[in-house]
């Protein structure tokens, strides 16, 4: 089963949660909306009250920050699946503009029937209207792989992944975890599978992440 918190959000989701203007526990750089900041659901076991774990971030690589809120700061929540045909407003940016070109030459039918939907920048900034694509961003993305994914199979999605016109580094999430698509479909040896509680090596990330 995948780490969901009670109010439903799961790893990658971004969440929007309440931040009264004069709290001064956050940094001055944390990207906010009014009484409200957008943060991003880290891979950690779910709290036993349903809040979420989240990592926060500024303009810059070097600003980021880990936080946990509770379900009752907790106003909004988007995941990436949503956010393919979630509307826009205002000027979009260069960096944005040129990974919605990208996210348009994706044919889902490529994709192994899989769920799918931009994670990292471009998820951020399709989520919150605030700018952080960069034009030289890589576009990040997740596969949701509920169900077993061949080796073959991820190959196939990887050989699609190549012919967009940027480098996509996607993750199929596997329940309690998630797994590189380019290291699944490199060959048959042991995978690196992301969880909680830290890396494990795995020749079977399915079965590992079944309990």
């Amino acid at each position: 089963m995948a780490v969901i918190t009670r109010n439903g959000a799961r790893v990658h989701d971004l969440v929007r949660f309440s931040v009264p203007a004069a709290d001064d526990r956050l940094p001055p750089w944390v990207l906010r909306d009014r009484e409200s900041a957008w943060g991003v659901v880290r891979r950690q076991s779910a709290r036993a009250d349903g809040g979420a774990a989240l990592g926060l971030r500024g303009r810059e690589r070097s600003e980021r920050v880990a936080v946990e809120v509770t379900t009752s700061d907790i106003l909004e929540v988007v995941a990436p699946e949503e956010l393919i045909t979630r509307p826009l407003s205002g000027t979009v940016n260069p960096g944005l503009a040129r990974a919605l070109s990208v996210l348009s030459s994706v044919d889902p039918q490529k994709l192994g029937g899989l769920v799918w939907g931009p994670t990292g920048s471009a998820g951020f900034e399709l989520a919150t209207g605030i700018p952080a694509v960069r034009e030289t961003s890589d576009l990040d993305m997740i596969l949701r792989a509920d169900r077993p994914v061949t080796r073959e199979v991820a190959g196939r999605i990887l050989h699609f992944l190549l012919t967009l016109p940027c480098r996509v580094d996607c993750l199929l999430e596997i329940g309690r975890g998630a797994v590189a698509l380019a290291e699944w479909a490199a060959g048959d040896g042991g995978v690196l599978l992301r969880t909680p509680s830290g890396p494990v090596l795995t020749k079977n990330p399915w079965q590992d992440c079944a309990s």
